[in-house]
């Protein structure tokens, strides 16, 4: 599909307090940022649930050790969003839904799709539109003798799904948190850029909301 996309500042400030936030409540940065996004598009859907897809690599057969390349499926993430719970408490379900998903990442997708679009109208259609993913690790540098290689994003005007939210850390050269990049790739056929800057500026400051009191009731909380 035809695809363009958005790309939005995280402070520093907003980076170090998600991070206190995932601490306290004993999760990780990635579960704060599944839920915060989870909700934004449950109201967004005027629905109670939602699901995305995040990628996942790893080599769960043992068979494919030796193989040279790199492996990755994407994981089904369906959250329910109970407008009367606080966004912490989201948080911790959004955790228990995470454990449960990864710990079955050897299924595969289309299987998972079977399974659960058999018997419902939406039969043959994919489970989400929607990605998700959160890179903690900063783009790797090689240094070699008169030769630096490192990556490079282009951007190649296309999308494999409606909407794919990406979040990526940035750190300082002492390794400290510098900030983070939101970036939303859409289907310029289904989206206007108005829509989805909309949409990327509500996500952000619901996390400015919730690390500054994460037991908000998530039906009060405003966005606009």
């Amino acid at each position: 599909m035809r695809g363009d996309g958005f790309i939005f500042e995280v402070s520093r400030d907003l980076h170090g307090r998600i991070h206190e936030l995932a601490h306290h409540q004993g999760v990780t940065p990635f579960m704060v940022l599944q839920a915060a996004l989870s909700l934004v598009l449950a109201r967004w859907a005027n629905s109670e649930e939602f699901t995305t897809t995040t990628p996942a690599a790893g080599r769960p057969d043992r068979d494919l050790g030796d193989l040279v390349g790199m492996f990755v499926k994407h994981l089904p993430m369906r959250v329910k969003v109970d407008s009367q719970q606080t966004f912490a408490a989201l948080v911790q379900d959004v955790q228990s839904y995470a454990v449960a998903a990864f710990a079955h990442v050897a299924l595969p997708l289309d299987w998972i799709t079977d399974v659960v679009r058999t018997t419902t109208p939406e039969a043959g259609q994919p489970i989400s539109r929607i990605g998700f993913s959160f890179q903690n690790l900063d783009s790797a540098e090689i240094q070699l003798s008169g030769l630096k290689i490192s990556g490079n994003s282009v951007d190649l005007g296309t999308t494999h799904v409606d909407l794919n939210f990406i979040v990526a850390e940035r750190h300082d050269d002492a390794g400290k948190k510098d900030g983070m990049v939101v970036r939303v790739i859409y289907a310029v056929d289904l989206f206007k850029a108005s829509t989805v800057e909309k949409l990327i500026k509500r996500y952000v400051q619901l996390l400015e909301s919730v690390v500054v009191d994460p037991d908000l009731v998530v039906g009060d909380i405003e966005l606009d």
